[in-house]
């Protein structure tokens, strides 16, 4: 998510998607950092979030087609695009103990969830 420019830009913002299997996530962002964990409800409370956001002025985004996340028309989420430029800046503006511990942390896939799997017969 600090690849994005809203992100970047320092406001709050929440970003937003489909999690698949009936569900959709959310996750609240301020100052381009998380703030707490991604939240994964059913569609009712996740538009009744996003609603409220919208209503606040909070900046919403999704990185996938906002057709998919089947809210009502009036509520503008920006489909956005994630930039290595603005990963690059945002990696240059944290403090040297920040980098020292993300470097410590080796690469892994983020899943919202544990991934579905299916046992081969």
């Amino acid at each position: 998510m600090e690849a994005l420019a809203k992100v970047r830009a320092g406001g709050k913002c929440l970003a937003v998607g489909d999690a698949r299997r009936e569900s959709f996530f959310s996750m609240e962002l301020c100052g381009g950092a998380l703030l707490g964990n991604p939240d994964i409800v059913g569609h009712k409370p996740f538009m009744q979030k996003v609603s409220s956001a919208s209503r606040l002025g909070v900046s919403l985004l999704t990185l996938e087609d906002p057709g998919r996340l089947k809210l009502p028309a009036e509520i503008e989420i920006e489909w956005a695009t994630p930039c290595a430029a603005r990963l690059l800046e945002a990696w240059a503006a944290k403090s040297e103990r920040e980098r020292e511990v993300l470097l410590g942390i080796p690469p892994e896939p983020f899943y919202l969830r544990p991934p579905h799997i299916t046992q081969a017969r």
